[in-house]
Order: C-alpha cells, then structure tokens, then sequence
C-alpha cells in the first residue's frame, strides 16, 4: 500500500490478519517495522503500541503487554492514550 491517508491503518490491520492466521511474531515485527518507517501522527504512532500490547495480552502474556505499553510511553511521554 503506498503512503497516504490510510497506510498506517492499512499496515495495522495487515498486522491484525498476520496474527489471526497464527503469525503473531511476525505481526509483531511487522509494527516494528511500521514504527522504524517513521509515523509522523503521534496518534497513529500511539495505536500501534496499542495494537501490539493488544495481541500480545491476547496471547495471555501480561508481562510482554506491559513492556509494549512501556515502550510506547518512552516514545510518546506526553501523549494522552
């Protein structure tokens, strides 16, 4: 998908459809690399982290959710999510 309005969105929900079909560590790595491209809209950059803490909680670890979380506050301190 080229860059535009919706490619953040549309790499999310590639990461969602990795994770269903059983991928989730390459979901996982998929975000990743969403977030090394660069995400200029800290709310997008923000639903990442979400998005991520979401299938790894969702996989019953609780401790790797809390590290996403934490990362995503190390890279948005002042963020309201």
């Amino acid at each position: 998908v080229p860059r535009g309005d919706r490619y953040v969105d549309a790499q999310m929900r590639i990461a969602v459809l990795l994770e269903r079909k059983g991928s989730r560590a390459e979901a996982r790595a998929h975000l990743a690399a969403l977030r090394a491209e660069g995400i200029d809209d800290d709310d997008k950059l923000a639903e990442t982290f979400l998005l991520e803490a979401e299938l790894v909680s969702n996989s019953g670890d609780a401790a790797g959710a809390v590290d996403v979380y934490s990362a995503g506050l190390v890279a948005l301190p002042d963020h309201r999510q």
